[in-house]
Order: structure tokens, then C-alpha cells, then sequence
């Protein structure tokens, strides 16, 4: 399996294989990000009056959320495959 050197943008964008969005009630947004192998991760978004609401907005606030969520996700999914001898330890002889 090849594992990336750096958790780039690019790599990310590249897991991700569907997004969703739904508006639930009158202040928030969801964003369902699918993951390569099928895997979903949630983002929300929320606006404090409704009446400045804006679909464009919160859509990219809610896939902002969902995203840092997913960066966590792939890499702690990909530190499973690093070798133990790669993975710094604090050295108690000091």
C-alpha cells in the first residue's frame, strides 16, 4: 500500500467521492462527505438569525467542518500503516 509522504490538499480532495448538503430547519447545514471506501463523515454549519441565512455560505461553512473532520480521519488512518521504528517516542534516559 502506498502511503503518502504528506497529507496534502490533493490526497484529501482525491478520498473524497460524493458530497451532500441538506438544510435541517431554518439555521442549519449539513455536509455529508463520502470517503473512499465508503465512509461518511458529517460537518454542520449554523447561523444565529435565520434571516441572514445564505445557502452559498453555510454550504461552504458546513464542508469546511466536514473536511477537518475527514483530514483527522485519513490521518489517523494512514498513521496505522506507518512503522513503528518511524513513530517518535520520548527518549527517558535524559
Amino acid at each position: 500500500k502506498m502511503i503518502p509522504q504528506t497529507l496534502s490538499p490533493e490526497y484529501v480532495d482525491a478520498q473524497i467521492i460524493k458530497k451532500e448538503f441538506v438544510k435541517v430547519g431554518d439555521k442549519t447545514t449539513v455536509c455529508l462527505l463520502t470517503l473512499n471506501p465508503d465512509f461518511e463523515i458529517v460537518g454542520v454549519s449554523h447561523v444565529f438569525n435565520k434571516e441572514n441565512f445564505n445557502e452559498e455560505i453555510w454550504q461552504e461553512e458546513a464542508y469546511k467542518d466536514a473536511y477537518s473532520k475527514a483530514i483527522e480521519f485519513i490521518a489517523y488512518k494512514l498513521w496505522q500503516y506507518v512503522p513503528v521504528e518511524d513513530v517518535l517516542v520520548p527518549n527517558d534516559e535524559e
